[in-house]
């Protein structure tokens, strides 16, 4: 969560009874945007009796503990070290326990998984001394009691209630990088809990992050959730597009401007699937020194864990078809079982997997409505294009190429999806169904408020509109023939919202900046870029968040 110190944003709680004031645990993670201000992490108690978790003091820019009785400090820690990268997140964990006999133990304080040992200040609480935080008083995250907002980025917060944990309970190693891990298993007590800054409504589940790589292994953190599909482009370079999913596992990269079967062989693209965003490597298509990127995130129904084997009709193999975080436990729809279901219903996005017959049948797609855009892929055949459905039953057009819309009934048997399956026609079109191939699919439904997928009839020029939502990605194609055009709200002329800068999806090409694409309120207007006079043009899009 962004928090601005002009805007005075802060969060605030009060308990409604005391927990353990001796023993508990702070655990953030954080990115200063800002360095010599008095921002704070935690304020609690009042204006008059303070207590504080900042990371600047000043001038210094160090990790400090404190609380003001108001006339002095009872007790003071201050690490030497400083914080004053601004463009490093930082893993901050401080965990008390008064009941230690040894002062010095009493208060740890722990950066990026290692323990600080070195202090300006280190007057401790005295053993067994109640502290004001967990206190039935005034809690606020992002500010002082009195004011003091912090100014940067707050992530991944966790209180714990009742223990005194290390950095382990709260991140991990992976690639040689600390990330946060899943802390659902923790015990948090009373007044414990943990803020991921989602909004489980229908406001995330899409986002868009921009990032230039390393030439090296990576971590890409604050998308908000754990991403399931993960597509990503190089801006400034002439590159693939590369798509990647939990269904199928991490390194495993399929194309949509290319033909080409599923890659298996690359060890140095997307290599996990993190927490909070994920891990790349070296490799210039995703993450090469010095070249700039962007990645589009969706959130599924999280990562399969097995692949089904049992036959259409059938309940799937535990861990197999995930809806919604869950394991399906009753029967799959569909004449062709899906081999691995990741599912969000509350955001109408699905990844399928399943095996192609060469004969017509329905595939389960794990929502709770019908599919508008359906994008598929043979994996492990190459010379196979990208079926798109978008509304028509007896057209398929192509996502790696720019062609027109052309009658096939083979792409999906000329029947519409319906609330569970999709159909496809024997051996598909181009080909979705080809006998004997491991196939993956996308499945998009419109959502009032979050995405919508729709049509409309260009003019030429200036046309917005108006789809109900601040949009952040848009995606159009012309059904007579154009570009794949992706816009987003992250990539646009300094200070303004038109010529935001395109990418196609079935084209290596660097970023267009030229487009005259606007974003503007709830509307998007391409100006006739890719919306000539007199032609339907194709969208689909996801909300801000």
């Amino acid at each position: 969560m962004k928090f601005d110190d002009g805007k005075s944003s802060a969060l605030k709680r009060t308990p409604a009874s005391a927990g353990n004031q001796r023993l508990w645990t702070f655990s953030a993670w954080v990115k200063k945007s800002t360095l010599d201000i008095d921002g704070y992490l935690l304020g609690v108690g009042t204006s008059s009796a303070p207590e504080f978790i900042k990371i600047s003091n000043s001038s210094t820019d160090q990790f400090e503990y404190a609380y003001w009785n108001g006339s002095t400090y009872v007790y003071q820690v201050r690490a030497t070290a400083l914080l004053r990268d601004t463009f490093a997140w930082y893993h901050i964990v401080l965990a008390v326990d008064t009941a230690q006999g040894t002062a010095a133990n009493r208060v740890k304080f722990y950066v990026n998984g290692t323990q600080l040992t070195e202090f300006s200040i280190s007057t401790y609480p005295t053993q067994n001394a109640d502290t004001r935080t967990n206190a039935a008083v005034s809690h606020r995250i992002g500010s002082g009691i009195d004011g003091a907002y912090f100014d940067g980025y707050i992530a991944e917060v966790n209180f714990i209630d009742g223990t005194a944990l290390t950095p382990s309970s709260f991140g991990e190693t992976k690639n040689g990088i600390w990330i946060p891990k899943d802390t659902s298993g923790l015990t948090f007590g009373t007044n414990g809990f943990h803020l991921t800054f989602k909004d489980d409504v229908v406001s995330e589940g899409f986002n868009t992050v921009t990032y230039t790589g390393t030439g090296a292994d990576n971590s890409i953190s604050g998308i908000g959730f754990s991403p399931d599909f993960v597509w990503i482009k190089s801006r400034t370079t002439t590159a693939d597009n590369m798509l990647f999913d939990t269904p199928r596992g991490a390194l495993k990269i399929i194309k949509s401007n290319s033909t080409a079967a599923e890659i298996t062989s690359n060890s140095e693209n997307l290599k996990s699937f993190d927490g909070d965003g994920f891990t790349y490597g070296s490799e210039g298509s995703s993450g090469g020194s010095g070249i700039p990127y962007v990645a589009w995130c969706w959130e599924a129904g999280g990562t399969p864990t097995a692949t089904n084997s049992a036959g259409a009709g059938a309940t799937p193999t535990a861990g197999s078809v995930k809806i919604d975080g869950s394991n399906l436990g009753s029967a799959l729809a569909g004449t062709i079982p899906a081999t691995k279901i990741s599912a969000n219903t509350a955001r109408g996005f699905s990844i399928v997997g399943y095996e192609a017959t060469g004969s017509a049948g329905t595939i389960a797609h794990g929502l709770s409505a019908a599919p508008e855009l359906i994008i598929v892929k043979h994996r492990d055949q190459s010379g196979t294009s990208w079926p798109v459905y978008y509304g028509d039953n007896t057209d398929a057009m192509y996502l790696n190429d720019s062609g027109a819309t052309s009658d096939d009934a083979n792409a999906w048997n000329d029947t519409s999806p319906t609330s569970t399956v999709f159909s496809v026609g024997a051996n598909g079109g181009d080909t979705n169904n080809s006998a004997g191939g491991s196939t993956v699919s996308y499945c998009f439904h419109s959502v009032a408020g979050y995405s919508k997928i729709g049509t409309f009839t260009g003019n030429g020029g200036s046309q917005a509109i108006d789809v109900g939502f601040e949009p952040a990605f848009v995606m159009l194609r012309r059904t007579s023939g154009s570009t794949w055009g992706i816009f987003d709200n992250l990539r646009g002329n300094s200070g303004s919202d038109r010529n935001l800068q395109m990418l196609a999806a079935n084209s290596t090409a660097v970023e267009t900046t030229n487009s005259q694409m606007t974003f503007s309120g709830n509307t998007f207007n391409d100006n006739g870029y890719l919306s000539d006079n007199g032609t339907t043009v194709l969208y689909g899009l996801c909300r801000y968040s």
